[in-house]
């Protein structure tokens, strides 16, 4: 049984992953006890003993768990690197997320286009390459790489340009039929509409 508290919002992906393989809910509760009032870390409490801090940690935690997170170590360290290179994009975003936040709309178009050009399809283009005729990233069925690159292709559709993945048909494809998914039909048609 795993019981989820939480000082601060999760990833995404931590969520999609529930959503997707959990077969009993997740409680989220707001705790302060036992932590300062700067942190904002998420903590997954599980069995009301073990502390898991941070989203990477927490997300690691359940896609073992769910054995999304591969078969042998080649599997990990593959999962690892994608979930590296998406850090990286996530990084590279910044300048996008600081225009937002700032309502310079025209400098948000700006940047995206520079990040979306310099970082994003160079990026696109090798993991439409990899796909190829396969149906996952890693391995012969779903893993927490395809999950966290989903996740990330959606949101950016999503918030930024709805239109970027028509450059990369076998990626919107990968996108529309994880989004088909039964279990997730429900989270995706009931997203937030934020930025971010």
């Amino acid at each position: 049984c795993i019981k989820t508290k939480k000082h601060s919002e999760s990833s995404v992906a931590h969520h999609i992953l529930c959503v997707l393989f959990c077969s009993e809910s997740l409680n989220s509760h707001n705790i302060s006890e036992g932590y300062s009032d700067d942190t904002r870390l998420p903590v997954l409490i599980v069995d009301d003993q073990t502390k898991i801090i941070g989203v990477n940690e927490i997300s690691r935690f359940v896609a073992t768990r769910l054995n999304l997170y591969g078969d042998s170590h080649e599997d990990r360290q593959a999962i690892d690197d994608v979930l590296t290179k998406l850090e990286d994009l996530h990084i590279g975003l910044a300048p996008t997320i600081r225009a937002t936040l700032t309502r310079n709309y025209e400098e948000r178009r700006d940047v995206w286009n520079h990040f979306k050009t310099t970082a994003l399809f160079p990026c696109l283009v090798i993991y439409e390459k990899e796909l190829g005729s396969r149906r996952h990233l890693v391995g012969s069925r779903i893993s927490w790489a395809d999950i966290a690159l989903i996740e990330m292709l959606t949101r950016f559709q999503w918030c930024y340009d709805s239109f970027y993945l028509a450059h990369f048909p076998k990626l919107k494809e990968y996108c529309d039929r994880f989004e088909a998914l039964p279990h997730l039909r429900p989270y995706i048609q009931s997203r937030p509409n934020t930025h971010f």
